[in-house]
């Protein structure tokens, strides 16, 4: 039995791989989608050139249709003292590492929409978004060119808004998932739902849309009691954290691979939006010094050149370790062996 994403896509198993940026790689998206899953490539805050090169690896990896992932964040004024201020608060924090923090007077914020001449070229059919909703005149545009969207909702009203926009299909994220926060009618997470929970109120609504469903997945049980309730597809993110293609930084990996339960948390202070990662001395002691965090993606982008430094220098409590509850579900093998493992425990 296939599973008809549109009308000329289908797949042998409803199981989808979710996009992580910065941990998803061009060999994982081809992994998942050659053992007839469909992978995730996420392409949120690259330049048209970044995504069309990651586009061409993936499809040199596989000759599969794969789902692109793009972040509809608005682009931030900035103010005049291009916060000035909150730098060196993260420049304080950064000295004890060793870390040669550089206050920005220029920031570079890249558009989504610089992105979908990109995608029509590439005749990309699958595109996921997050963050925020496309513009009825976008829609039409993608609809035009044969796009089928995803878009991704954290509570009911975003499920409201997405259907009445016409999103062919809608991504409910529960308050399980690992990184960031979907949402975008409202900038919290303190009334968002567990996945089951706002599974079941969407079901209620009755809307003529399909369901895909992510966060805290950790097993092909799991998977399987959603299909089971009539989701059209079940997303799976932090069980490949620790894979051999995952480009999870090497500490990040042996924290969750020894399959003890971490403690994680929701953090603005690596990126200026609610994210879930595991808890670590940066999240703590910046959000002790700064109580007005900038948004989403100026924080992103202050604090970027510093989480490379942490990964390079083998320094997890200043790295973003993006992970979902169940995050410990991952383990050190290959993306097509756990994928694999999770297709033979839902449809055993």
């Amino acid at each position: 039995m296939s599973i008809a994403l549109n009308n000329t896509i289908k797949l042998p198993f409803a199981v989808m791989q979710c996009p992580m940026l910065g941990v998803t790689t061009p060999a994982m998206v081809a992994a998942v989608c050659n053992c007839g899953g469909i992978g995730s490539l996420p392409l949120g805050g690259t330049t048209a050139e970044q995504a069309n090169q990651l586009i061409i690896e993936t499809k040199r990896l596989t000759d599969k249709p794969f789902i692109v992932n793009l972040f509809l964040h608005p682009l931030v004024e900035l103010q005049e003292d291009n916060y000035i201020e909150t730098q060196k608060k993260v420049q304080k924090l950064t000295q004890s590492i060793g870390f040669d923090y550089e206050i920005q007077n220029q920031l570079s914020q890249v558009s989504y929409k610089e992105l979908l001449p990109v995608l029509f070229e590439h005749q990309i059919e699958l595109v996921a978004f997050t963050f925020g909703c496309f513009t009825i005149e976008e829609i039409n545009l993608l609809h035009q060119n044969k796009c089928t969207l995803i878009g991704t909702a954290t509570t009911i009203p975003e499920v409201k808004y997405l259907a009445k926009q016409g999103i062919d299909i809608i991504l409910l994220q529960g308050i399980e998932a690992g990184g960031h926060r979907g949402s975008f009618l409202e900038d919290g997470y303190t009334n968002q739902l567990p996945l089951k929970e706002l599974f079941h109120a969407a079901k209620a609504l009755k809307l003529d849309v399909p369901y895909l469903v992510a966060g805290g997945l950790k097993d092909g049980a799991d998977g399987k009691m959603y299909l089971s309730e009539g989701a059209l597809l079940v997303g799976y993110g932090s069980i490949y954290l620790a894979s051999d293609e995952s480009a999870a930084p090497s500490f990040q990996k042996d924290i969750l691979a020894q399959g003890i339960a971490v403690d994680t948390v929701f953090t603005k202070a690596f990126s200026g939006k609610w994210a879930r990662g595991i808890k670590n001395d940066f999240m703590q002691k910046y959000e002790a010094l700064e109580r007005n965090i900038p948004p989403f993606p100026i924080q992103n982008l202050f604090t970027g050149k510093m989480r490379s430094f942490a990964k390079e220098n083998n320094l997890p409590d200043y790295y973003s370790m993006w992970s979902g509850v169940n995050g410990h579900y991952a383990r050190k093998k290959e993306t097509k062996e756990i994928f694999n493992q999770l297709i033979h425990e839902i449809y055993e």
